[in-house]
């Protein structure tokens, strides 16, 4: 038994109330029903405690070493009556254990407390706020219902939806014609798909969960992609965050930049070839057909323009971008087709790099969201994507967590990312403009500091993107990173039809394209 150290101890008495559990626990053993689930309480006989010294596990799953350590708080020596409040079968699902408990006596509970051992990292949880981690994959809805027992129906639904959507996408034919011709059979043959592209995120989200932490946890990273969740396809929700929440987080090793050296390889060890630096003026067509395109050097922009032919011709860019290209009168039809489109938000991206393993100070998460603190629900989303630097919710993201191969070992690079918009930036002089970015970076550099004391005494370096370096750099409207917003009106067939291509051979590709 080791003694936790003095520091942990100051800790933990300042964050011990924010240990105190979400639901009351003895309704599992007063109550017959919880979220729709009939209850029983059995006792399975005395628990003897020779020395007062304990740890909960499941031995079959858990309990992985004999030499793991007892909590730090002490319990009662003696022997005492063992209960388990069982979730009755139902649905033809088995009995299952939804809680246990040892009587000490028949007092009245004055209040629980969370078991420690007294080396948890106690950094998470901040007072006055209210925190919690979500671990990915399968573990994330074993501990969502853990924690949130009163939601629990909705919960599972929750993830059910998700899996119905998946299989049924997969199972959706990819031909253009036998899509067509099944399309007025996809309410019979794709209910789930159907159903959940007519739907908005946040009205769904509003019906089917009561607690607003609950739906604050379930949407935390939504600004990776929206804004708005009343705006937000339920599909596209539901496709991206099951994406997480189902099969856990992927990266690559060495960051996308990896990616991107490994397609070039691959590409001209086919025979191919990859010219960087090349910025294309005109698509070339002939009698309505793609055959090319003409570009300049950007390196060297005396250079006459140079032209290259072929049969397909795929545009990354987007797609108002790719309408400037085109002769008319494809121009003129691109543009009609994808005017009245409405592009997404952009994002704020501050780059960090410290000289020092963040996990030493306590940033033991990959990604941590910062949110609101004046924020109370998810009808105030939007707003808060326009609130104030002091206030507006942020992820901060800990390379160092994963194997990133980003940087030297024993130094991190991390990213504080938030909301951004391009009208913000706009009509700044460049001095202007310089300035805003550091106030901004200050501000939300003081609240990382807030959240994890002594930090910022380990940063090196920092940069910060905004919406217009996004612009810059893409040339992409509104400076977004997102193409055309998710919305219902913008998904789908409409999306598709309004994004095809109006010229042979040539095919859209990028956050534009028909799937976005």
């Amino acid at each position: 038994f080791m003694q936790p150290t003095k520091e942990w101890l100051e800790k933990w008495k300042k964050v011990k109330d924010k240990l105190q559990p979400s639901s009351n626990l003895e309704d599992y053993f007063t109550l017959k029903e919880i979220a729709g689930k009939e209850l029983d309480v059995i006792d399975i006989g005395p628990c003897s405690i020779p020395t007062g010294e304990f740890l909960v596990r499941d031995p079959l799953v858990y309990l992985m070493f004999r030499t793991q350590m007892p909590y730090f708080q002490k319990i009662p020596a003696g022997e005492f009556r063992t209960e388990l409040a069982v979730i009755k079968a139902s649905d033809g699902d088995c009995d299952r254990y939804a809680a246990a408990r040892l009587k000490f006596n028949d007092n009245k509970i004055a209040y629980y407390e969370e078991a420690m051992i007294g080396q948890e990292e106690l950094n998470d949880i901040k007072k006055g706020d209210y925190s919690y981690v979500l671990p990915e994959g399968s573990k994330a809805k074993r501990q969502l219902i853990q924690d949130f027992p009163e939601e629990a129906r909705a919960i599972e639904g929750f993830f059910t939806t998700i899996e119905k959507l998946y299989k049924q996408m997969h199972r959706m034919p990819r031909g253009k014609w036998f899509s067509r011709l099944l399309y007025p059979l996809m309410p019979l043959l794709y209910p789930t798909v159907v159903k959940t592209s007519r739907l908005n995120a946040g009205e769904w989200l509003d019906k089917q969960f009561k607690d607003e932490h609950l739906k604050s946890i379930l949407t935390a990273n939504l600004g990776y992609y929206t804004d708005d969740p009343y705006n937000l396809s339920l599909m596209y929700f539901l496709v991206a965050q099951g994406s997480y929440l189902t099969g856990g987080g992927h990266f690559i090793k060495g960051g996308s930049q990896t990616l991107s050296n490994y397609l070039v390889r691959f590409i001209k060890q086919r025979g191919g070839q990859v010219l960087t630096g090349k910025y294309v003026e005109e698509i070339l067509i002939e009698n309505n057909r793609a055959v090319g395109v003409a570009y300049r050097d950007t390196f060297n922009r005396a250079a006459p323009m140079e032209r290259l032919y072929a049969d397909t011709v795929v545009a990354n860019a987007a797609q108002p971008i790719v309408a400037q290209m085109l002769p008319e009168p494809q121009r003129s039809m691109l543009q009609q087709k994808v005017g009245k489109l409405k592009p997404a938000c952009s994002l704020l991206s501050i780059y960090l790099g410290f000289d020092t393993d963040l996990k030493t100070l306590g940033v033991t998460r990959y990604s941590t969201v910062i949110l609101n603190k004046n924020k109370n629900s998810l009808k105030e989303m939007k707003a808060d994507a326009h609130s104030t630097w002091s206030e507006r919710s942020f992820t901060f993201v800990n390379y160092g967590v994963i194997d990133s191969e980003l940087c030297p070992e024993g130094k991190t690079v991390g990213v504080i990312c938030t909301t951004d918009y391009l009208s913000d930036w706009e009509g700044l002089s460049p001095e202007a403009y310089h300035t805003q970015k550091e106030v901004v970076a200050q501000t939300l550099l003081a609240r990382l500091e807030a959240e994890y004391p002594t930090i910022l005494s380990h940063l090196e370096y920092y940069e910060v993107a905004t919406a217009k370096t996004i612009q810059r750099y893409t040339l992409n409207p509104e400076g977004t990173a997102y193409g055309y917003v998710q919305s219902i009106d913008q998904m789908g067939p409409a999306r598709e039809k309004a994004t095809a291509s109006p010229v042979k051979n040539l095919y859209f590709a990028s956050a534009w394209a028909p799937s976005g």
